[in-house]
């Protein structure tokens, strides 16, 4: 059976029962749990008791309001590296509630496909038959943003994203992402490169608060399609189910 570790962002409290009967299903597989909970909310204490009891042998971190769920996931991935597990595969998930907008319960149910108990086993083998592949996540949501005739990102973070790919010598030109940041992605994908760059000093230049990228862009919002970038720039593709 191979070894998988489950990064799950809790940024909104009283979410966690609907997500709970998802992640639940995935005991089966004997993975090891990792949650991270928002600070400074009066129900911190109450939901951390509730998944201590039903995840008993998880670990739960908790973080100040930076970079939403890509920064709880930076501090999920700085405490996996740390915990130096060396599982096969990360999954990245999160509560995904997007009160801005209706569509957020319809998102998390699409997003949340990649941990059906059907869809896993045929997860696990497209990475068995195909050493490629370094991303899984729902085929709807991986996007490509990039206009080749004009060299630039048709997204408000467009700046950022450049940015970003010259600090980090990303030479890849494929700029498939995965839009929600929900993924399964080989382990050693993401040992190989937040080794060399950590990730709390990623997270330390996201924007704090409920930012949103409708108007502008934001360096959380890059880093959403950044955490895909990692793979692309390594050789690997990303698959959808």
């Amino acid at each position: 059976m191979p070894r998988i570790n489950i990064l799950i962002h809790i940024y909104y409290h009283e979410s966690f029962q609907v997500i709970s009967p998802y992640i639940s299903a995935l005991k089966q597989y004997k993975p090891f749990f990792l949650f991270c909970l928002n600070q400074g909310s009066t129900k911190t204490d109450s939901l951390a008791y509730t998944i201590r009891n039903e995840f008993p042998d998880s670990v739960l971190i908790f973080t100040s309001n930076i970079g939403k769920d890509i920064g709880g996931k930076l501090a999920l991935i700085d405490l996996a590296l740390r915990l130096d597990i060396k599982p096969d595969y990360f999954i990245l998930l999160h509560d995904k509630k997007s009160p801005h907008t209706t569509l957020g319960e319809m998102w998390r149910e699409k997003l949340f496909r990649i941990i059906e108990p059907l869809n896993i086993d045929t997860v696990l083998d497209t990475y068995n038959t195909d050493k490629n592949v370094g991303i899984i996540a729902a085929r709807e949501f991986i996007i490509n943003e990039y206009d080749k005739d004009l060299g630039t990102f048709n997204c408000t973070s467009n700046v950022f994203l450049k940015k970003l790919i010259q600090e980090y010598q990303l030479t890849a030109r494929n700029f498939d992402f995965v839009g929600g940041t929900m993924f399964w992605v080989r382990a050693e994908i993401f040992s190989t490169f937040f080794s060399k760059y950590p990730p709390l000093e990623i997270r330390a230049t996201l924007e704090k608060g409920n930012v949103l990228d409708h108007e502008h862009g934001t360096n959380t919002h890059a880093w959403e399609r950044m955490l895909s970038w990692i793979a692309t720039d390594q050789g690997y593709k990303i698959k959808g189910i």
